[in-house]
């Protein structure tokens, strides 16, 4: 994110205002009073934690004169970068040797992994692109089992992938 102060130097009343708040909060919103109304403003970006890229304008104009024309700077940022490919969301297993399966995560901040207590993961979290690496035991049981794996963003916890399991019996 972004958090910047600039100078407004104004003869006249001004105002500022955001296209939108969610992207660029702006403080204060208009000028203090005095004889050159002159002031300074703070522009608060935060960061993006949606899939998609956003845009606000930030636009500063005269009361006083409105015929000039406003000043707007605009603020854009790129999307949060969230992918889990596997090749399959759901995964029937056979009730031994079943080897280990490889899950690729991009991420463009930090995630983590959870798991059925059976199912073995190379790391339960991770920071950027990664991946895990999943190894699920032998089945000692007669009846079969599910399991899960739950890979989520840790800045944007709608950002989730879950990956389902069938184990067969022995």
């Amino acid at each position: 994110g972004i958090d910047k102060t600039y100078e407004v130097k104004c003869s006249g009343g001004w105002t500022v205002e955001s296209t939108d708040e969610n992207v660029a909060k702006v403080t204060p919103v208009n000028s203090s009073g005095g004889r050159d109304k002159s002031g300074s403003i703070r522009i608060e970006v935060g960061p993006n934690y949606t899939t998609e890229d956003v845009t606000a304008y930030v636009k500063i104009k005269s009361v006083d004169f409105p015929i000039r024309e406003p000043k707007e700077v605009l603020i854009s940022q790129n999307a949060y970068r969230w992918s889990v490919t596997d090749t399959l969301n759901t995964y029937e297993l056979k009730a031994s040797g079943n080897g280990f399966i490889s899950i690729k995560v991009e991420c463009s901040g930090n995630w983590r992994v959870a798991a059925s207590s059976w199912i073995k993961i190379s790391t339960t979290e991770g920071t950027g692109d990664g991946k895990v690496v999943l190894t699920p035991e032998d089945n000692p049981n007669k009846s079969s089992r599910e399991g899960t794996v739950t890979i989520t963003s840790k800045e944007n916890a709608n950002l989730t992938k879950e990956i389902k399991f069938t184990q067969k019996g022995k």
